[in-house]
């Protein structure tokens, strides 16, 4: 009886201990209120080079972009940084398979995409980095706008 007591407590507690994300539709015009994002870039992840596509795809949308490392997290949390960009992937030096990608404040994610090749076969033959970037930022700047 003591067991199942002690068993029920430490579920409660670590139930009580997860915490989930809390991700807030932007209105239209919020999103293009956008002119900063923060990306963090994830150097255990292929493609190598995503976070500096990431950052062309949002220049050519007029969104200035800081690429941060593990070096200089903490600029996340300040002023500078009201947006950021995280991802997982999957793929090769050339060409993004699969990923998740998180745009978030500070406080709130406000769009989340996933990706997959499978969706865009074209890039298997002629595979283009930047255009598979600028088709993600499209999708986490478009997808709750609608």
């Amino acid at each position: 009886m003591k067991t199942m007591i002690l068993a029920a407590a430490s579920a409660v507690l670590l139930l009580g201990a997860c915490s989930t994300t809390e991700q807030r539709v932007l209105k239209p015009e919020e999103l293009t209120s956008i002119k900063h994002v923060c990306i963090i870039q994830n150097a255990k992840v292929r493609p190598h080079d995503l976070d500096r596509a990431l950052s062309k795809a949002l220049a050519k949308r007029g969104i200035g972009s800081t690429i941060v490392t593990a070096d200089n997290r903490g600029k996340l949390y300040d002023f500078s940084c009201p947006y950021n960009l995280r991802y997982k992937t999957k793929g090769n030096n050339e060409i993004l398979r699969k990923g998740v990608f998180v745009l978030r404040s500070t406080k709130y994610a406000v769009s989340t995409v996933s990706y997959s090749l499978n969706d865009e076969n074209h890039f298997r033959t002629n595979p283009d980095l930047v255009k598979q970037a600028e088709g993600v930022v499209a999708k986490l700047l478009e997808k709750n706008s609608k």
